[in-house]
């Protein structure tokens, strides 16, 4: 006799891989012990008065944030509450909006003054040295050019005054510096 038609494999090959992915039987849920994001028992100077000084760009604070999502269980809300928890002298809730608006910018100070900015940073420099990591070349860099005061974190950075021939350069430190028109 003829071998029947195998009509659940066709039917199973022709949907779509999401649809298949979803019928499968659910694989264990990863879940990550959370004291290893726990940073509460790490003390930075001028943490106090929300005031460390930030040696890292925008754009390196965004690729921190991003790793952290890729994390198991680290979603924007956990984030957000570990960021709103590294304010002290000024409590801030920290909201989904901002996470956004600061992941859509490019620069390497894009974003400087943004409450998640801050935040992040110390966060980040907190499990940094949790984790016993050393500072990477370019956070010792960071901290030659920018000096003991860190990265500027106030707005309007985008303006300069500069001499007729002259355009701003900022460099991937975010350190803008003046050259001849024309130069580049």
């Amino acid at each position: 006799a003829p071998a029947a038609p195998v009509a659940p494999a066709v039917a199973v090959a022709s949907e779509p891989a999401a649809k298949r992915r979803k019928q499968a039987a659910p694989a264990a849920k990863r879940t990550v012990d959370e004291s290893i994001y726990d940073v509460s028992d790490i003390h930075l100077d001028k943490e106090e008065r929300d005031a460390v000084p930030v040696f890292d760009t925008c754009d390196d604070v965004r690729t921190k944030i991003r790793a952290f999502f890729r994390q198991p269980d680290c979603t924007q809300a956990a984030l957000l509450r570990k960021l709103g928890a590294q304010y002290i002298l000024a409590p801030r809730a920290l909201r989904s909006p901002q996470v956004n608006t600061f992941m859509r910018q490019k620069g390497p100070l894009e974003g400087n003054s943004s409450g998640i900015f801050y935040a992040a940073y110390v966060y980040f420099e907190k499990l940094r040295i949790k984790q016993g990591k050393k500072k990477s070349a370019k956070r010792e860099e960071m901290e030659k050019k920018w000096g003991p005061g860190g990265v500027d974190r106030t707005a309007g950075g985008g303006s300069f005054w500069c001499r007729q021939g002259e355009v701003p350069v900022q460099d991937s430190y975010g350190i803008v510096t003046f050259e001849k028109r024309g130069r580049r």
